[in-house]
């Protein structure tokens, strides 16, 4: 199996021409070539993300930064963690 390589991946396990209830056809890839083919894609738009940041001026991408954050909950508008992610003492 060639891991880290998602276009391969993508190219070789895709089995076609299973049908679904309404007669649709259906694509899908084995369970663990799909978590490495999510596990790729996932890592290149996490690359992309920060590339697009490094090219902000400082203040632009931490505000991005600051909206993503508080749009994922991970923090608060007030800049707190949320329960979800609080450390517990």
């Amino acid at each position: 199996m060639d891991k880290g390589d998602g276009e391969s991946l993508e190219n070789r396990v895709h089995d076609r021409n299973p049908k679904d209830t309404n007669d649709e056809e259906v694509t899908y890839m084995p369970t663990m070539d799909m978590i490495e083919y999510e596990r790729v894609n996932y890592v290149k738009e996490m690359q992309d993300y920060l590339r697009n940041l490094k090219n902000l001026n400082k203040k632009e991408a931490k505000e991005k930064s600051f909206q993503n954050l508080v749009k994922s909950d991970i923090i608060s508008e007030n800049g707190e963690f949320t329960e979800r992610f609080a450390r517990k003492k």
